[in-house]
């Protein structure tokens, strides 16, 4: 009978070991993430804005911004 309890318990910390393994590798990965957002800044164009395929006579631009990394 302390054979089958050994074997559960064994099972139940290598349950424990794998969850833990896997949220400290979730958070380290936020935290990288985290980081390179902190040197993210925007980049914004203007573009002549198109009206059936070709530009228009009116001068309308179209303002559109990317996340850009330094």
């Amino acid at each position: 009978m302390s054979k089958n309890k050994t074997a559960v318990k064994s099972d139940t910390d290598l349950g424990a070991i794998l969850g833990f393994l896997s949220i400290r590798i979730w958070l380290a990965l936020r935290a990288i993430v985290t980081g390179l957002e902190k040197f993210s800044g925007t980049r914004t164009s203007d573009v002549a804005v198109t009206i059936d395929g070709a530009v228009n006579d009116y001068g309308l631009t179209g303002s559109a911004s990317q996340k850009v990394y330094g």
